[in-house]
Parts: C-alpha cells; sequence; structure tokens
C-alpha cells in the first residue's frame, strides 16, 4: 500500500497545483503518469471493496483539464473518497497514514 500512498500524495500536489494555477503541460504529463500507473495496479478482485467506484470514477477521467472540470469543489472529496477505499483495503483508516 506504500506505492498508493504515495501516488496518492504525487495526486494531491498534482491536482492541488492544477486547482491554484489550471493545467500546465507538465503537470498533464504528471497526471497521466500517476493514472496510468494506478489503471495498471487496480486490479479487478478490488473492485469488490465498498466504494470501489469511487476509484475507478476518478480514474475514468484520461486528463487534468477534465478531472477538474468534472470535479469543481468536489476534488477534494473525490480524492479522499478514493483514498478511503484504498486505504480501507489495506486495513487502515485516515488517521493512520503518516504523512
Amino acid at each position: 500500500m506504500n506505492d498508493w500512498q504515495a501516488k496518492l500524495e504525487n495526486l494531491d500536489e498534482v491536482m492541488g497545483l492544477a486547482a491554484r494555477y489550471g493545467p500546465s503541460p507538465s503537470l498533464e504529463r504528471q497526471y497521466a503518469e500517476i493514472r496510468l500507473w494506478m489503471l495498471g495496479h487496480w486490479k479487478p478482485a478490488e473492485k469488490r471493496w465498498h466504494r470501489g467506484d469511487a476509484v475507478e470514477d476518478f480514474l475514468s477521467v484520461p486528463t487534468l483539464e477534465g478531472q477538474l472540470e468534472r470535479s469543481g469543489d468536489r476534488l477534494p472529496q473525490r480524492i479522499e473518497s478514493m483514498r478511503a477505499v484504498l486505504l480501507g483495503m489495506a486495513g487502515q483508516t485516515p488517521t493512520q497514514v503518516v504523512h
């Protein structure tokens, strides 16, 4: 799960910068890399977990700009929903994660 935590932290940073300053080619590239990694590591067996749709819904948006448009002010909640699913799979709660 450490790999997932690292990717989620990177995603938080990329999304935060894009929300503040707008999507740039560099941020789009970083988003695409993180998304592709997550898609490659999101196993079908994990879809059975409660709220697994939060992960799939987030990952279904191929571009950073599209993610910002789709999420709007709900961006922090969408990322936290995805984080909760992933941490739940690891038997952790969000407060157990060391940043």
